[in-house]
């Protein structure tokens, strides 16, 4: 088996592996064990079977220790992070006002990302954070085309179900 450089794979891939996992963590801390796990488990993998599109391998892996640790936290999200990173993932918006309203909406995504089944958390970043097509999606899950866009939709409505539990539960005082 060819030998393979990792440095090199961080190097191209690393940038890539990051942004999914803080877009997901919204938390240094959280984001970097997941940078790390990310690529033990894509070190592990490879020493068996063959990679034949990192980026896209990554981008899934990343997307599942993601979710892992969103379910696992599922409390409230970590405020310690750099303004100047905050403004970059949710809003290139100054006003203080929108960019609260956007890191609400964004933790609110979150919780709903961290409710769904795996499978739809990893279809809805994959399409939507990665703007990956469905082809390529079937064909890094193992599923067909025409089932990722159900997949998607599924999770889009219980998305969509669970922000408006959320407001409904704000609006009565129970979060």
């Amino acid at each position: 088996m060819k030998k393979i450089d990792w440095n090199q794979i961080v190097k191209e891939f690393g940038p890539l592996v990051w942004h999914n996992a803080y877009k997901f963590l919204n938390s240094h801390e959280d984001a970097s064990d997941c940078f790390q796990s990310t690529f033990l488990e894509a070190v592990k993998y490879s020493k068996n079977k063959k990679i034949n599109n990192y980026g896209a391998f990554l981008a899934k892996i990343a997307t599942s220790k993601a979710i892992d640790i969103l379910r696992k936290r599922k409390v409230r999200i970590s405020r310690s992070i750099d303004d100047e990173f905050a403004e970059e993932i949710v809003s290139s918006e100054r006003d203080p006002a929108k960019s609260m309203e956007s890191r609400e909406l964004a933790d609110k995504l979150r919780n709903a990302l961290a409710d769904l089944l795996p499978t739809e958390a990893k279809v809805f970043a994959l399409k939507h954070f990665n703007n990956m097509s469905y082809k390529e999606i079937g064909a890094l899950l193992g599923i067909k085309k025409s089932n990722v866009g159900v997949i998607l939709l599924r999770a889009k409505e219980k998305i969509v179900k669970n922000m408006q539990t959320e407001n409904i539960k704000r609006k009565r005082g129970q979060l």
